[in-house]
This record gives structure tokens, C-alpha cells and sequence, in this order.
């Protein structure tokens, strides 16, 4: 009986957390994701965590709870929780400028979720490894990598994806001075966040 007690509340943390979320109260978020965890650990709560730190820039912190999900996802042998949890430590490498140990998780991502046919795990993690190329300077190599993301998130119908990886294509555009297709993408980009109320994309 005790046990269930346990377990239903830490369902209505996560549900608590999940609609701090929604609502863009993500700092709340975190504090309830972390709550959740201490009275029933789970995946998804782990993940949640450290996506929810890594907004409200806690880096520390969310690669704390990303490495503790991982572990558990490794001895559960979940592929694509373990390729979920790698895909955000490559975001969290990257925020600490540690580019090589980003594109190892990013690579070792990527194949897990192909390997499941996540085909969204797999374009967030293209959109991702376009932004490092970007930021690393290999503007064909970003690219190629952005444009294999739009393709992806096209065939999904994912507008908030199809956005973004049109936002990191318009911003290598503009590098190039081409401004007629820089100011078209952008725009484009900026109306499905509009759409989307996604306040990250303003």
C-alpha cells in the first residue's frame, strides 16, 4: 500500500511538471520533475530534468540528472531512453564548449535512434549537430546537416522542427549575403513559431 502511495504521487509530480512545462515555467518544472525522482525515480523523469535545467541553464545540475538517467537506461536496456539521455548530453557538452565530447554523444545518438526508427530523435539530433558544425565554422558540413533535418521533419509534419532547422539554414545564408532566401526562411521560421505560441523560438 505504501508503495502505491509512492508511485501515485510521483505520477502527479510528473503531471504537475509536465504542465509547468507547457506553460513555459520551467524552473518550476524542474523542481517538480526533481520531486517526482525522489519519491519513484523514472525515465522519463530523469530526462525531463535535465531538458528542463538545460533551459534555465543549470548545466551543472542537468548533466547530473541526464548521467544518472543514462545509467539506469543502460542497465534497463532501453535504446531509445539511452539515446534520448546521449542526445542531451551532447546539448550539454556543447554549452560547456566541449565539441568533441558532444559529437560522440550526438553520433552514438543518432545511431540509437535510427536503430529504434525514431526518425524525430534522429532529425533533433541532425538539427544539433548542424548548430556545432555551425558554431565550429564547417558551414557546408552544417548545411548538409541542417537540410537532412528539414527533410525529416517535413515528412513528419513537424512544424516547431521544420522552423528550426529553416532558422540555422537562413542563418548560413545570410553568412553568404543572400538575403533574399535568408529574409524568406526567417520569416517563414518565425510564423510557425508565431503559430505555435513557442516562446523559445521568439
Amino acid at each position: 500500500v505504501e508503495q502505491v502511495k509512492v508511485n501515485e504521487n510521483a505520477q502527479r509530480l510528473f503531471k504537475q511538471a509536465e504542465k509547468s512545462l507547457i506553460a513555459n515555467r520551467f524552473a518550476a518544472a524542474a523542481t517538480q520533475f526533481e520531486m517526482s525522482i525522489e519519491a519513484a525515480p523514472t525515465l522519463a523523469a530523469h530526462l525531463n530534468l535535465g531538458a528542463a535545467r538545460i533551459i534555465i541553464a543549470d548545466i551543472p545540475r542537468a548533466e547530473d540528472a541526464l548521467e544518472g538517467g543514462l545509467q539506469r537506461a543502460l542497465k534497463l536496456e532501453s535504446r531509445e531512453f539511452v539515446a534520448a539521455f546521449r542526445a542531451n548530453l551532447g546539448v550539454v557538452e556543447m554549452r560547456k564548449g566541449m565539441l568533441e565530447r558532444a559529437r560522440n554523444h550526438y553520433e552514438t545518438a543518432l545511431q540509437g535512434f535510427r536503430s529504434v526508427t525514431d526518425e524525430r530523435g534522429a532529425a533533433n539530433v541532425l538539427l544539433n549537430m548542424g548548430n556545432m558544425a555551425a558554431q565550429q565554422g564547417d558551414l557546408k558540413l552544417a548545411d548538409r546537416t541542417y537540410e537532412s533535418a528539414l527533410t525529416v521533419f517535413q515528412k513528419l509534419g513537424c512544424q516547431i522542427g521544420r522552423a528550426n532547422a529553416m532558422g540555422g539554414i537562413a542563418n548560413l545564408r545570410a553568412s553568404r549575403d543572400e538575403q533574399d532566401e535568408t529574409m524568406t526562411l526567417h520569416l517563414t521560421a518565425m510564423e510557425i513559431h508565431e503559430e505555435a505560441d513557442n516562446e523559445l523560438g521568439r
